[in-house]
């Protein structure tokens, strides 16, 4: 009975390669550091989310197209123009050009600003940007 219970134990190979096993796998930190890593990734959904709210934004070539006549765009140059024109009215319903003399036309800090006398009757404007 001794001798078969001694047989049946592994042999020292048996029991190096058990050992070898054993030390291979991760301890428990390495394992949580792992699970914490696998749990800070977003999910399938969340990353399709993100995925969709990405392929929803517009390209540069469907930005420069929102704009059926191309009115602010780049220019021969390679910079971006815009022109704005101003027009005027005494009774909201007919719209003239508004003539601004040069000198009149300031800009401050980004601010543009028009200067021009006042004239005897009230006037309502109106702008476009080309």
């Amino acid at each position: 009975a001794a001798e078969a219970e001694r047989d049946a134990r592994p042999t020292a190979d048996q029991l190096a390669a058990v050992e070898a096993e054993r030390d291979a796998r991760p301890t428990t930190d390495q394992l949580a550091a792992a699970e914490a890593e696998r749990d800070a990734r977003p999910t399938a959904e969340e990353l399709a989310a993100v995925e969709a709210e990405r392929d929803a934004r517009y390209t540069e070539d469907q930005i420069r197209a929102l704009s059926a006549d191309y009115t602010i765009g780049l220019n021969a140059a390679g910079n971006v123009q815009m022109k704005f024109n101003l027009f005027e009215s005494a009774d909201l319903n007919t719209f003239a050009p508004l003539t601004v003399n040069p000198d009149s036309v300031s800009v401050v800090d980004g601010t543009i600003c028009l200067e021009f006398a006042p004239e005897d009757r009230a006037a309502f404007f109106r702008f476009n940007v080309e």
